[in-house]
């Protein structure tokens, strides 16, 4: 009776050391493969010996994707667990080794169907326990499936992640670092290096100008392209773009896709200088726009950015964004509201809150020159737009009706003001767009719902996890006009699900109340408000605007004063996210910990299934590795702003990463100590 377990276990001790083998072959071959590391996992669990013959192999396996502990799949002690992360590593990365030593064993394989076996996942994946049956995904470039709700027990191993969350000091920062090669790191330090010297950075477009003069535009793109470009952007091409994706998705950070190339604005230094004709730029930056788009979606990226002004020329957006305020400063007019923010405009809130009688709409409007039955005429033309409160949509004889600031903004647009039936008495009161400005107008707006209704078009095609579209912010000089685009989109593309995110900027002193009202437009049109909060990456061109031209000062004038404005929007969003999708997007570690301490007691972050996530955090590409790391770890949806596009192209975005470091107190410090750090312990071989 003794012999037949003695039979058993030197064959299952056999099984065990082919299984081993089996693993370790498959774990060399699938570097670099995010589903073939899937399949892996199924040998992760932890059951009592080691399958790796050697620490080195150990080691190597480990720093296969992600070498901070996302992927523990190191122990197994029952031959079964082996064969099984060898036959599935076949089935998905064709190794042939692997299935030999798997098929050998019919006794491991058999015995595999009574082994409890567990899947590991990545950090911002929910960590399940998962059946053994589970279907892995067939092709690894295939949108990730939803994340599944975590069970109890796991969910409060998440909170308590987030109670350790550490995102600043040395080990923090020279931890995200240990995936950059050498050549990445003494790149970085060299440019951080000069991004510590205010000179160089407040004197960049002039040093620039000199340079080329004495070395040449060649030589001088060239020096840019090997350092500030390699380290803030992801790449020329999108075959070099990929290989940046790749790199993110081994350190467990998703990506936001953005063709960086900028316009010149009128008396902004530093922009691109553009040769080719201007229509074909526009064309050419809707086709790459949809291309990345559909990149986008095929691998499961979550977002993807885009410029308004990459969509045509500048000068008519300015006007459109000038008649943007003077729409909204006349309803303020017949409102009745005279009071008026620091930055010379309406109160976004009272503006909201504005309802306009009949009559007082008539007299006011007569009061400017319009004829009553102009103004009448138009007065019954709100009444039919969506917007309206109740007593505003009422139909009973006697009841007073008015017309809300919503209805007004929804119907009063720059390319209607003057031109569009009723609309035409408000040319006696408004400055309106010429014939030649408005085609243009229309021309902008053709373009930017083009890409966005692609957008739409591919979320319907991505069951799984579809990508959104963020609209990044610029000047206040173009803000208001680009703002009215993205809420148009809005309400067109987010009823069902968030698509267009619009993104708000916490230096400009209105911002908070912006959100308020706009919280309040969504709820009355029914979409779903999704928000890129952000500090601002446009202070010094602000502050020179407003010093040339004598208009006040749309930023806060005092960094304080910008950190408590982003800090009023983050707890706002945070404390609606019933009603909100919100975009995290900073640098400072104090405003993310506040985020993770606004989250931790209702854990909706981190609780929610994949599809349906209602928060998550990004940083830019080249900066802040550390908070990005640390985030990535404790269960959030992280995502690294990854440029790209022409070198000469990208010289506006580069001037601002540079002022950035250089602005931003302890940034470019702290990262040349970290990159100290770990070029220190390379050189001297330290663990």
């Amino acid at each position: 009776m003794a012999f037949i377990p003695c039979c058993v276990s030197r064959r299952l001790a056999k099984a065990t050391e082919v299984a081993a083998t089996a693993t370790t072959q498959a774990a060399r071959a699938l570097r670099g493969n995010a589903t073939g590391i899937r399949a892996l996992c199924y040998a992760g669990h932890t059951y009592g010996k080691p399958v790796f013959a050697s620490a080195a192999e150990l080691k190597e396996c480990r720093n296969v994707g992600q070498p901070f502990g996302a992927f523990r799949f190191a122990y197994t002690g029952v031959a079964a667990a082996g064969a099984r992360a060898a036959t599935a590593a076949v089935n998905h990365v064709a190794t042939p080794a692997a299935a030999i030593a798997a098929s050998r064993w019919p006794c491991s394989r058999g015995f595999a169907s009574g082994v409890d076996q567990k899947l590991v996942f990545t950090p911002t994946q929910q960590r399940q326990q998962a059946q053994p049956q589970q279907k892995l995904q067939e092709e690894s470039h295939q949108p990730p499936s939803p994340t599944p709700r975590a069970p109890p027990n796991q969910r409060q191993q998440q909170k308590q992640q987030l109670q350790q969350l550490v995102l600043t000091g040395d080990a923090a920062g020279a931890a995200a670092l240990r995936l950059y090669s050498m050549s990445d790191l003494l790149r970085s330090l060299f440019v951080f290096s000069l991004c510590r010297h205010r000179w160089l950075v407040d004197n960049w477009e002039s040093l620039l100008n000199f340079s080329c003069r004495i070395f040449g535009s060649r030589a001088v793109f060239a020096f840019i392209r090997f350092s500030f470009f390699k380290v803030f952007c992801g790449g020329e091409a999108l075959e070099e773009v990929i290989q940046t994706l790749d790199k993110l998705k081994h350190r467990n950070l998703g990506a936001i896709l953005d063709y960086a190339a900028e316009q010149r604005l009128p008396g902004v230094p530093g922009a691109a200088v553009r040769t080719e004709d201007e229509s074909h730029k526009f064309t050419t930056a809707v086709k790459i726009t949809k291309e990345i788009i559909r990149l986008a979606g095929g691998r499961g990226e979550g977002f993807v950015a885009t410029k308004v002004t990459a969509f045509g020329p500048t000068e008519p957006m300015f006007l459109s964004n000038s008649l943007v305020l003077q729409i909204d400063k006349l309803f303020a007019k017949i409102a009745g509201i005279e009071a008026v923010a620091t930055n010379g405009r309406p109160y976004p809130k009272q503006l909201g809150a504005a309802e306009v009688s009949e009559d007082r709409f008539i007299s006011a409007l007569t009061a400017e020159g319009v004829g009553a039955l102009e103004a009448e005429l138009l007065f019954k033309e709100l009444l039919k737009q969506p917007g309206g409160r109740s007593s505003s949509s009422s139909s009973s004889p006697g009841e007073k009706k008015t017309v809300s600031y919503f209805q007004w903004s929804h119907r009063v647009t720059p390319d209607a003001a003057g031109h569009d039936g009723p609309l035409q008495c408000l040319k006696k009161v408004l400055p309106t767009l010429s014939a030649e400005d408005l085609l243009v107008y229309e021309d902008i707006c053709s373009r930017f719902f083009s890409v966005c209704e692609y957008a739409a078009q591919q979320q319907q095609q991505q069951q799984q996890k579809p990508t959104m579209l963020l609209v990044d912010a610029e000047q206040s000089t173009l803000q208001a006009f680009i703002h009215l685009l993205t809420v148009q989109a809005q309400k067109k593309y987010n009823l069902e699900r968030p698509l267009i995110v619009n993104t708000y900027q916490a230096y400009l002193t209105d911002t908070r109340d912006r959100l308020e009202r706009d919280l309040e437009l969504s709820n009355i049109f029914g979409f779903a408000l999704s928000v890129k909060l952000v500090r601002g990456a446009y202070v010094c061109q602000e502050i020179k605007v407003a010093s040339e031209t004598g208009q006040p000062l749309q930023v806060f004038s005092c960094i304080e004063g910008t950190h408590k404005s982003f800090d009023a929007c983050l707890q706002f969003l945070l404390r609606n996210l019933d009603q909100v999708y919100a975009f995290i997007a900073s640098h400072n570690a104090r405003s993310l910990e506040l985020a993770a301490s606004l989250l931790r007691g209702g854990g909706a972050a981190i609780e929610a299934d994949g599809s349906s996530r209602k928060v998550a955090f990004g940083q830019l590409y080249g900066m802040g590795d550390a908070l990005s790391q640390g985030l990535s770890s404790a269960g959030f949806d992280v995502y690294k702003y990854v440029p790209f596009g022409p070198v000469e192209d990208t010289i506006p975005y580069l001037l601002r990463r540079a002022q950035e470091n250089t602005g931003m107190l302890g940034g470019a410090q702290n990262e040349v100590r970290y990159l100290c750090h770990e070029i220190t312990r390379r050189v001297l071989g330290r663990k």
